[in-house]
């Protein structure tokens, strides 16, 4: 009887410890397939840090780019008032010049008329 028992317990050990086996074996396969993944979803988080790192460099040329252009606009813009500023001069120069030649030339007349009458 006694080694009836030792036997069953023998048998039910051994079926005990080859299910614990097959456990052991499935949390393996599932730890193994867990690190995959997370293999997986490091290397998907570098992709989106390089595509990140990408983006910011393009906003920052573009906003330098912007930067620039509106420094250029402020200085096409000074330029015009500059040279709207040069204009008016000028033309203010050039209508004392026509007034000043009008009265030249009227000294002109004046002056050989009177070396005509002489």
């Amino acid at each position: 009887v006694v080694a009836s028992e030792v036997k069953s317990l023998a048998n039910q050990t051994a079926k005990a410890t080859e299910e614990i086996a097959q456990q052991i074996k499935g949390i393996q396969d599932s730890s193994q397939t867990t690190a995959q993944g997370i293999r997986e979803i490091g290397q998907i988080i570098s992709q989106v840090s390089e595509i990140s790192t990408s983006i910011s460099s393009a906003v920052e040329e573009q906003s330098a780019a912007t930067k620039e252009g509106s420094v250029n606009l402020n200085g096409v813009t000074q330029a015009a008032q500059d040279t709207g500023q040069s204009s008016s001069t000028v033309l203010n120069v050039a209508q004392a010049l026509s007034s000043q030649a009008g009265r030249l030339e009227a000294q002109v007349d004046d002056f050989l008329k009177s070396v005509r009458a002489m």
